[in-house]
């Protein structure tokens, strides 16, 4: 146990020392990706063809567009499927207002799901955060103990095993991190793939 412990230990201070430093990690202590946090998307760095304006956000009155937008948007659906889905649209509906409008439906689509994945990042980061600052409690905590090893031994040992399992709770959530910070990019991806046939259609 202590080895595994010391390794953890040593480890875990390794990893948060580079966390610390990490691009974005100064403006908000709770996010845990490399990747700058972004709020919200910017239709302006991925869409060349009209402005999107209130008059745009008329697709909102479109059902079949809203469906659309949910179906081909979801990561459950494969991208070659996607794309025929938004061909089959294009075909019918191909003028430059409802190309505009079909590219802010996806738009506005993607900024909720991008919106939705960065909060609940937020929240993984702030349990990381708990879990480290409570990690650095008990090693403040152990090392008052260890100044009298003898007398404190059963605390020392019940501390030992509760740090031991808070960084295995840490290192685990961890593991998970990269798959989950790469999970926001893929719809923005994916937009830009649908966002590029649009404006080839477009005069």
């Amino acid at each position: 146990m202590k080895k595994i412990s010391f390794f953890l230990l040593s480890f875990f201070f390794i990893n948060t020392g580079l966390l610390a430093e990490l691009p974005g990690q100064e403006k908000n202590p709770d996010w845990p990706c490399i990747q700058v946090l972004l709020e919200e998307l910017s239709w302006g760095s991925i869409w060349t063809g009209p402005p999107l304006d209130e008059r745009t956000t008329k697709w909102k009155e479109n059902e079949e567009l809203r469906l659309l937008a949910i179906k081909i948007m979801d990561r459950k659906t494969k991208e070659e499927d996607g794309i025929t889905e938004l061909k089959k649209f294009m075909k019918k509906n191909n003028s430059p207002e409802d190309l505009t409008f079909l590219f802010h439906a996806l738009f506005d689509k993607t900024n909720e799901i991008w919106k939705n994945r960065t909060q609940k990042l937020k929240n993984f980061g702030k349990k990381q955060r708990l879990t480290s600052e409570k990690i650095a409690r008990k090693l403040e905590k152990s090392k008052i103990l260890l100044e009298n090893p003898e007398a404190n031994k059963e605390e020392i040992t019940r501390l030992e095993q509760e740090k031991f399992w808070d960084i295995r709770k840490f290192e685990d959530r961890r593991m998970q991190s990269d798959y989950l910070c790469e999970q926001p990019r893929f719809y923005e991806k994916r937009l830009g793939v649908y966002s590029k046939i649009i404006s080839e259609k477009l005069p």
